[in-house]
C-alpha cells in the first residue's frame, strides 16, 4: 500500500507526502529512553511492523516535503479496547474488573485529538520549514503503565479496584525525543494526560453499550 502511494506520488510530482510512522522503527529489542530521530538504523527491527515502518521511512529519506510523522503510543475513542492498554483499563474499571498489565514500563502516549492536530500542522506548514524527513511527535511527559492504571482507578472513583501486574521490574522505556517537533511547532500544546484519560473515560461511560464485558476476562 505504501509503495503504491509513494511511487505514484513521485510520478505525479507531489511535493508533500505524510506517512504515519511508529516508535517501533527503532527496534523494540533495543529501546532507550527518548529515542532521537538520528538513532534510526542503530538497530534494525526484527518484527514485521517495526521493519516495514523502518523501510518506508528509509524510502523517503532525502526527498523534500516527504515526512514521517512518527507517533509512539496513540490512544482515544474507537480503538480496540481489548488490546489497547488505556481503553482496556477504562473498560475493566467500569465493570469492576481488575486492571491488568504484563509489566510496568514507561511510555509515550499521544491523545488522538492531539495526533490529529499534529497532522494538520504538518499539512499546513510551509514546505521550506520541513527540514527533516522524520519527526517524533510525542508529549514532553512520559508516563508509566502502572501510573496510568492508578489514574484510571482514581477517575473511576473505585479506590479498592485491583491492579494486577504480571512481572516485576521495568520493561524497556518506549519514548521519543521531541526536539525536532517542538522546534518546528513551538506553540503546540499537548493535552495533559489526566485530562485526556478523563475525556476517554467519559466517552466510554456514555457508550457503555459498546463494551462486551465477557471479552474483558481474557487478556490478549
Amino acid at each position: 500500500m505504501f509503495s503504491n502511494l509513494f511511487e505514484n506520488a513521485r510520478r505525479a510530482n507531489v511535493n508533500r507526502f505524510l506517512f504515519l510512522g511508529s516508535g517501533s522503527e527503532y527496534d523494540m529489542r533495543n529501546y532507550r529512553p527518548r529515542m532521537k530521530e538520528e538513532s534510526l538504523g542503530d538497530s534494525i527491527p526484527a518484527d514485521d511492523t517495526g521493519f516495514s515502518k523502518y523501510i518506508c521511512t528509509r524510502m523517503m529519506q532525502g526527498i523534500p516535503g516527504y515526512v514521517n510523522v512518527r507517533f509512539f503510543g496513540i490512544f482515544g475513542k474507537y480503538e480496540d479496547y481489548l488490546i489497547r492498554f488505556i481503553s482496556n483499563a477504562v473498560c475493566k474499571a467500569m465493570f469492576d474488573l481488575p486492571i491488568t498489565l504484563r509489566q510496568d514500563k514507561r511510555f509515550d502516549y499521544t491523545y488522538i485529538e492531539d495526533g490529529v492536530r499534529a497532522v494538520e500542522r504538518f499539512l499546513d506548514a510551509p514546505l521550506e520549514n520541513l527540514k527533516y524527513n522524520d519527526y517524533n511527535v510525542t508529549p514532553n511527559e512520559t508516563v508509566s503503565l502502572l501510573g496510568l492504571a492508578e489514574l484510571v482507578r482514581k477517575l473511576s472513583g473505585k479506590p479498592d479496584l485491583s491492579i494486577l501486574v504480571g512481572s516485576s521490574g521495568q520493561g524497556l522505556e518506549y519514548s521519543g525525543d521531541n526536539k525536532r517537533f517542538s522546534e518546528l511547532f513551538p506553540d503546540f500544546v499537548f493535552t495533559p494526560v489526566e485530562e485526556s484519560v478523563r475525556a476517554l473515560y467519559d466517552w466510554y461511560a456514555a457508550h457503555k453499550e459498546l463494551i462486551d464485558k465477557d471479552k474483558l476476562f481474557i487478556d490478549k
